[in-house]
């Protein structure tokens, strides 16, 4: 009797690299970087298709996360500003500005490392202001590095919230939850890559 369980296909594709296009890398790559540098929080959503708008709300769903935030570097790199969220706490928010070097956000810019914290409304430096901003409390966040074109342009940011402060804390941030939004990050990241390089060639996606 035949085993039912399909077999995983062991063939490795290899591709030949083309001299025509191996000629023209070096110019490829500058287009990309010199299109990477023009993306900010003005442009970023129209870049963005059905596809990577969908990752991005599923990787936020799948996370656990109440709000789900992409802040972009200005030119000077010393604001973020908000250029794409989902969440009803934040939904005012896309334009809004802070300084690149405060909180969370400034510790993981610096270090490009991404950081998890939970229930922050402890910390005696939490931003009470921030709260009023959401609605609620903030208990729990994740800040990933967000990189286009190989350049740092901002990060990808999960919230957690509770409606006030002596309501139950939600379920807060695991790794699971950290590696869910750095995939997120990378994937997106690849995909506006694609996209850049699309327009710069004129190709239809």
């Amino acid at each position: 009797m035949s085993d039912p369980t399909p077999s995983l296909a062991t063939a490795r594709l290899t591709l030949l690299p083309d001299p025509r296009l191996t000629a023209v890398a070096p110019l490829l790559e500058e287009r990309l970087e010199l299109s990477g540098r023009h993306v900010s929080a003005d442009n970023f959503a129209s870049l963005l298709d059905p596809l990577m708008t969908r990752m991005m709300m599923d990787a936020f769903g799948d996370a656990q996360a109440h709000e789900g935030l992409v802040w972009l570097l200005g030119p000077d790199g010393r604001e973020l500003t908000l250029a794409w969220q989902t969440g009803p706490g934040t939904r005012d928010w896309p334009g809004t500005r802070l300084p690149a070097g405060s909180g969370l956000h400034g510790l993981v810019l610096a270090s490009q490392q991404p950081h998890c914290a939970n229930q922050l409304y402890l910390n005696p430096r939490h931003d009470r202001e921030l709260d009023r901003r959401l609605g609620g409390v903030l208990c729990a966040e994740v800040v990933v590095p967000f990189y286009i074109a190989r350049q740092l342009k901002g990060v990808v940011v999960a919230l957690q919230t509770k409606p006030a402060a002596d309501a139950p804390d939600p379920s807060g941030f695991d790794p699971e939850a950290l590696e869910e939004i750095e995939l997120l990050a990378t994937s997106l990241g690849r995909l506006l890559d694609y996209r850049l390089l699309c327009l710069a060639l004129g190709v239809e996606e």
